[in-house]
């Protein structure tokens, strides 16, 4: 039933509801959506099957949220493409010890699904926890699936 809020709300600050899908703007639509994403995984971490499947500690993964912190602090909306050290573009990158820098653009691109922008920022977090990095994405993955069958 939360899902289905969250759902619901992120429909309702969507970009592409507000500000023409992919084609530029958001601003503060997408840090609302991003938020609502970050508060989503908070409260509902001890939910999810596939957390518990991959023996996730939830009290780690919402003290890593609480360190990485509010947009300002260690969460960032970037308004370019992100780029890995090695050229390859992502839509998100992750810093130790609790930095995540969201790609606007990537973000835009999911657009209304809920399910993908849940996996991204949770990759992000279980990234910090040591539990996922480019291109190993178990937990992530396994939620989003959750996620799109609830």
């Amino acid at each position: 039933m939360k899902f289905l809020i969250a759902l619901a709300f992120s429909f309702l600050i969507s970009p592409s509801t507000f500000a023409g899908g992919n084609s530029g703007g958001g601003g503060v639509f997408i840090e609302l959506d991003v938020l609502a994403v970050r508060t989503f995984l908070n409260e509902n971490c001890d939910l999810f099957e596939s957390f518990k499947k991959h023996q996730v500690n939830c009290t780690l993964f919402r003290k890593k949220i609480d360190e990485v912190g509010l947009l300002g602090e260690g969460l960032s909306i970037e308004e370019s493409h992100l780029f890995l050290g090695d050229g390859k573009a992502v839509d998100a990158i992750n810093h130790l010890p609790a930095k995540v820098e969201i790609g606007q653009p990537g973000w835009q691109t999911a657009g209304t699904d809920v399910s993908l922008k849940v996996g991204l920022e949770a990759h992000e977090f279980l990234s910090l926890l040591g539990f996922e990095h480019t291109g190993y994405y178990p937990v992530s993955k396994d939620l989003v699936n959750e996620l799109r069958t609830s």
